[in-house]
């Protein structure tokens, strides 16, 4: 990992109060959580759990019903408001599963997204024409209900200046639409490249 990145994950600790160093050296940095799970996900992660049609978690891979497909999204980090065209912003959406379903997120990166809750996310021109493919993120883990996760983003603005609208909305891929779920935006000026 860069060396920014190292630095922050090695000072962690000191600012973490239910996180200790069990071993560091150079190159490894082993960490100890001593608090209580949340979550059932992390013993089922620590089963290893892999049922064909099912996550690595052991959700059901199969459509969400409609009342299901509940999600609220907020900032976590947004990006910046001005970036030069074809430059990258970055930022972290977080989202939260209103339903009450777990969501299926959580397979192998080989693995097709069918049936997995995704992030999605496009870049829209005030005239209201797209910029480019959709933008597809998946979530880190599978989403119980109630609970959120933080989904980072790094992606490039359009190539063409102007105001861009970037919006995230939450989606089954090949299953439930979130049609009532509201999505999140942010207007980005972009900026010909200096």
């Amino acid at each position: 990992m860069p060396e920014r990145r190292w630095n922050e994950w090695q000072t962690l600790p000191a600012r973490v109060p239910w996180l200790k160093v069990a071993f560091a050296d150079d190159a490894i940095l082993l960490l100890h959580v001593e608090r209580e799970r949340r979550s059932r996900w992390a013993d089922a992660l620590a089963l290893g759990a892999r049922f064909r049609g099912h996550t690595a978690l052991g959700t059901p891979l199969a459509p969400l019903s409609r009342d299901d497909a509940w999600a609220k999204l907020e900032w976590r980090t947004r990006p910046r408001r001005r970036a030069a065209a074809g430059e990258r912003v970055s930022g972290v959406v977080r989202v939260r599963n209103a339903g009450a379903t777990t969501w299926p997120a959580l397979l192998r990166p080989e693995q097709p997204d069918d049936q997995l809750v995704v992030l999605e996310g496009a870049w829209w021109a005030a005239d209201g024409t797209r910029s480019g493919e959709t933008i597809r993120l998946r979530l880190p883990r599978d989403v119980l209900p109630g609970d959120r996760v933080g989904v980072p983003f790094d992606v490039a603005t359009p190539t063409v200046p102007g105001k861009w609208r970037l919006t995230w909305r939450v989606r089954q891929v090949g299953g439930a639409s979130f049609v009532l779920s509201p999505g999140l935006d942010e207007i980005i000026e972009v900026e010909a490249p200096s």
